[in-house]
């Protein structure tokens, strides 16, 4: 077998399959036994990868009131249209440029976005954002006296941050 470009041979194509890198008008020829055949020549156009990307406005939030910002920074060399999904961990998914998710307990979660160009080719990225436990905030003061300062003490838990005397 000998893969051609047009009326081109292909160095080293000699394989039962060829998996062509540029666009072009492929064929094949087989010589068996002093009988040449050749297949059809078929036209095959080769598309960029697209590249997929991930932005978080903040990669760690608090487990009360967190709703992560995933913003899509996909691109693809011909500027071709794309879609996206968004596959969060929780088996959940969003078909959007662009994706905001809340997860309900402390931890570390990864976040993936597919992106697939109008030809079909695929590319992934994940991104990790981190669910971090609230602070308990308390505090005592030692006495409130007239015209003497008073003491606070914070015996707040910041669950690992660092603490801040008042």
């Amino acid at each position: 077998i000998q893969w051609y470009d047009a009326t081109t041979p292909i160095a080293g194509a000699t394989a039962q399959s060829f998996v062509p890198t540029i666009s072009g008008n492929y064929w094949a020829q087989i010589i068996q036994g002093g009988c040449t055949d050749t297949t059809r020549s078929i036209q095959i156009n080769v598309h960029p990868l697209p590249l997929a990307g991930i932005t978080v406005a903040n990669d760690s939030l608090c487990v009360t009131s967190n709703n992560f910002v995933f913003s899509n920074a996909s691109s693809v060399s011909d500027g071709s249209s794309m879609s996206h999904n968004w596959e969060f961990p929780d088996g959940t998914n969003s078909p959007t440029l662009n994706a905001t998710k809340s997860f309900p307990s402390v931890g570390m979660y990864t976040t993936e976005l597919v992106s697939t160009s109008q030809w079909g080719c695929k590319d992934s990225t994940t991104i990790d954002v981190w669910v971090l436990p609230n602070g308990v905030p308390d505090f005592t003061w030692d006495s409130v006296c007239l015209d003497r300062p008073v003491q606070f003490l914070n015996l707040s838990n910041e669950n690992g941050s660092a603490q801040v005397n008042y």
